[in-house]
This record gives structure tokens, sequence and C-alpha cells, in this order.
């Protein structure tokens, strides 16, 4: 990343973190690779979610992060249709709800930017993510 970015990561976060400081304590099982290849349907129904090496337990926005990270390539009507699904099976958006997922999000491009083994392609794609989010959110 370098370490201008770096820089510029740390103190985004450093000023933005009281919006993770305010969600809610609670825990659920989060599955932290909740993404489209992920989700098995048959019939137009959920019938199975793959893949849980990264499970653990903490914020279910953490998957909401992860499912919108490329909200920016992604019909606006799947985007409202699936948060439209996670308030009516009960699941509650905080205040600044897409600050918080980008905020979450960054921990977790954080981790695949550092990863032992990983490839320039997916490095190109975390810096762009970064910096979207940074534009996004940083004068905000």
């Amino acid at each position: 990343m370098g370490p201008e970015l770096s820089q510029r990561l740390w103190n985004f976060v450093e000023a933005q973190h009281g919006y993770l400081d305010a969600l809610p304590p609670t825990a659920a099982l989060v599955h932290s690779d909740f993404k489209g290849i992920n989700i098995l349907v048959h019939e137009g129904e959920v019938s199975a979610v793959l893949d849980w090496e990264f499970a653990f337990a903490g914020s279910p926005l953490t998957d909401i992060a992860n499912m919108l990270r490329y909200e920016h390539r992604m019909p606006e009507a799947f985007v409202s249709q699936f948060l439209r699904g996670y308030q009516v099976q009960g699941g509650i958006l905080p205040p600044d709800w897409h600050r918080c997922i980008k905020l979450l999000d960054l921990i977790s491009l954080c981790e695949f930017a550092h990863a032992p083994e990983v490839n320039e392609v997916v490095v190109r794609d975390v810096i762009e993510l970064m910096e979207r989010t940074l534009a996004q959110y940083q004068e905000k």
C-alpha cells in the first residue's frame, strides 16, 4: 500500500472510529466472506451459505459491508432489496450505517492487502476500494 496511503488510512480511521464505537455491542455469527458466490439459491430461496472459514462473532454489519463492497458496480435495485431483506428479517441499520460498513470493510481490506500470499491484482483492487472510501467520506 505504501507509507502515504497507510498514513491516510490511519488518520481517517482515527478520525472516524467514533462511528464504530457507537455500534450496538451485540455480537452475532458473522460469515465474513458474505457474497454472491458463497450463496446457493434453489427455486428462488437461499438453500445454503458456503465457505465459513473466516467466520467470527461480531457485528452483522460486517457481512453487509462484504456484500456491498462493490455496490458502486451493482444495480441500485439489488442494494435496496438486499437491505430491505435484512431489515424485514429483523436486522437493524444504525444511523450512519453506510459509513459504518465502509469503516468495517476498510479493516477487511487492510487484512487482504497484508496477507502473506497476496497477488498484485488483489492489491490494486483493494487500493482502489480504499481510495474510493477515503474520497467518499474523508471530508464529511
